[in-house]
């Protein structure tokens, strides 16, 4: 865990990793059905730094049973059909960069790590991992390959320089996340899932059958979500300052994060005030 876990702090570093610990074996307790991956650890680690042990363990089994629910399946078939989306999306987005990549006949195995970890296994900044964890939690599941897509575009440059074969394209491709404006990525990825419903690609892909209503792409908005509000107002990405009930709440966050030095702390936190009202201990 030392290796994978940058995000543990240093002090009390074992105490934290015991908890980190508790928490994935937890979760494959309570729910022997999930199978436990290398790189769950990465997004539960980021919840114990930001919420603490109790609101992190909550906040992991959310979203193991919703937005990550493939990824904890006995195998990795599921996400490979999720990986699989990325071209197809990528196609509709930007013809020439889906060349280059298909011409080099790179499967989509780069964005493996990004996306079962939500990038906190390829991002250093806690800052930048939060926001983007904001993001995927407010989401659609399918959120995460609308944002690799948006990197792809965004350093399209450098992909298309790329002339040493597949290895080193898959290289490039695979280190994405490091070099990404996370802010401009999101803006895009807001547009292009817009613009291009997953459904859509999912039907031009001749994958329905793959991706059928026990899918997390068509169970959601999941049950926790309606608790919030309806479906069509969850699905906005500005939930969190829409929801009426935390406004005023968002709003001093706002202020507090252009005070603070700490300013990704508040952020993280307005997210932190919302869920924990819908978790029952």
């Amino acid at each position: 865990h030392t290796h994978h876990t940058p995000h543990i702090i240093t002090l009390n570093r074992l105490e934290r990793l015991q908890e980190l610990r508790d928490i994935t074996h937890a979760l494959m307790h309570r729910h022997a059905f999930l199978h436990y991956y290398q790189g769950l650890h990465d997004v539960c680690s980021v919840f114990l730094l930001l919420a603490g042990p109790s609101l992190a363990f909550a906040l992991s089994e959310r979203i193991c049973l919703g937005h990550l629910r493939e990824a904890l399946l006995p195998d990795f078939q599921t996400i490979e059909e999720h990986l699989s989306l990325i071209m197809p999306l990528l196609l509709r987005c930007d013809a020439e960069v889906w060349g280059v990549i298909n011409a080099a006949e790179v499967p989509p195995f780069y964005a493996l790590s990004g996306v079962i970890t939500w990038m906190s296994h390829d991002i250093n900044n806690i800052e930048s991992i939060s926001r983007l964890f904001d993001v995927f939690i407010s989401s659609h599941p399918s959120m995460p390959l609308y944002v690799w897509v948006a990197m792809m575009m965004l350093q399209r440059d450098t992909i298309l320089s790329c002339s040493n074969g597949m290895d080193h394209l898959h290289h490039t491709l695979q280190h994405l996340p490091r070099k990404a404006d996370i802010d401009a990525t999101i803006q895009l990825a807001v547009q292009l899932f817009r613009a291009h419903p997953i459904q859509s690609i999912i039907k031009s892909s001749n994958l329905s059958s793959v991706f059928g209503k026990h899918h997390s792409f068509s169970r959601y908005p999941f049950p926790w979500c309606d608790e919030l509000m309806s479906a069509t107002e969850f699905y906005q990405l500005n939930i969190f300052c829409e929801y009426p009930n935390t406004k005023k709440l968002i709003q001093r966050g706002k202020r507090s994060i252009q005070q603070s030095p700490n300013r990704w702390r508040w952020h993280f936190i307005s997210l932190i005030v919302l869920i924990v009202s819908i978790v029952s201990f």
